[in-house]
């Protein structure tokens, strides 16, 4: 009798240390997966924000191109209204000739 209860009661610590052991190992399983998702999560995280700086990047690219761009219109635009400047003073000066001497034409025609 001493052996069987000796025998009932090793079954009994030992069925329960078997339920510890699945139990112990569905949270092992579900750790491992918990974890494999926040694995993809933070891969997906790390592709988009690689993708966001290369966008950022080309966008900071262009933004530079177009104030170069924009700085040599400028540049153009002063060199062209310079030109025009003195293309307009250069007129005016023609035209204060041009009137001198159509008024010394006038002159000697009415004294002819």
């Amino acid at each position: 009798i001493g052996a069987r209860e000796r025998y009932s009661g090793a079954t009994e610590l030992y069925g329960g240390a078997r339920e510890r052991y699945s139990e112990a190992t569905e949270r092992y399983i579900g750790a491992r997966e918990r974890y494999s998702g926040a694995t993809e999560l933070y891969g997906g995280a790390r592709e988009r924000y690689s993708e966001a700086t290369e966008r950022y990047i080309g966008a900071r690219e262009r933004y530079i191109g177009a104030r170069y761009r924009y700085s040599g219109a400028t540049e153009r635009y002063s060199g062209v209204t310079e030109l025009y400047g003195g293309a307009t003073e250069r007129y005016s000066v023609a035209k204060e000739r041009y009137s001198g001497a159509r008024e010394r034409c006038s002159g000697a025609t009415e004294r002819y």
